[in-house]
């Protein structure tokens, strides 16, 4: 595993969750339903993104998904 590789993967998944955080703003503040058409099929391009990301870091780096897992199992 190349530490620089994962570190590079994460920062590309915050970004991509930002861009979805700062889409879901903007949709909040429009009633124009072209708008909300164009930037919600932009979100759902950023949510594919998160997950192909998200699955690279699995693959790449398992033993990182141990204490995500955990965090998926607790409860409360």
């Amino acid at each position: 595993m190349d530490p620089c590789l994962i570190m590079a993967l994460r920062d590309a998944l915050r970004s991509e969750l930002q861009a979805t955080n700062e889409y879901d703003g903007i949709l909040q503040k429009t009633d124009n339903q072209h708008v909300k058409e164009v930037l919600n099929e932009i979100k759902k391009d950023e949510i594919n993104h998160q997950g192909r990301l998200t699955e690279l870091i699995m693959k790449l780096a398992p033993s990182d998904m141990e204490p995500f897992n955990e965090g998926l199992e607790q409860k409360g």
